[in-house]
């Protein structure tokens, strides 16, 4: 195809037809853009990976056998709660803050007059 035909046929148009076919190639050029974009150009996601323990179960001749099921078995469902770390003290309870009330040493209260 020869460029000059090419614009002959550009020119012969419909304005309208031409303003659709430039807003139709635009928006093919945007998202081939993000496409390539979101192919080849974005970092890959990088997996963390969670630390697990593997408990060892006890062996057949350290237990009975009877004590050995309810070992594995109670620990199948524990979970395990992480340790503060030496620079993060916990959070001060209330009455060590001083928000309790002072101690009642009577009953409660009885009925309204």
């Amino acid at each position: 195809m020869d460029p000059e035909e090419v614009i002959m046929g550009w020119k012969k148009m419909e304005p309208g037809t031409r303003e659709g076919l430039l807003v139709f190639g635009a928006l093919l050029l945007v998202i081939l853009l993000v496409f390539v974009w979101a192919v080849f150009l974005r970092k890959p996601r990088r997996h963390h990976h969670h630390r697990s323990r593997h408990h060892s179960r006890p062996s057949a001749h350290a237990a009975a056998p009877g004590e050995a099921a309810d070992a594995a078995g109670a620990s199948k469902g524990r979970r395990w709660r992480r340790r503060r770390r030496e620079h993060r003290p916990r959070n001060p309870t209330l009455s060590e803050t001083g928000g309790l009330p002072p101690l009642r040493h009577e009953g409660p209260p009885g009925p309204p007059p």
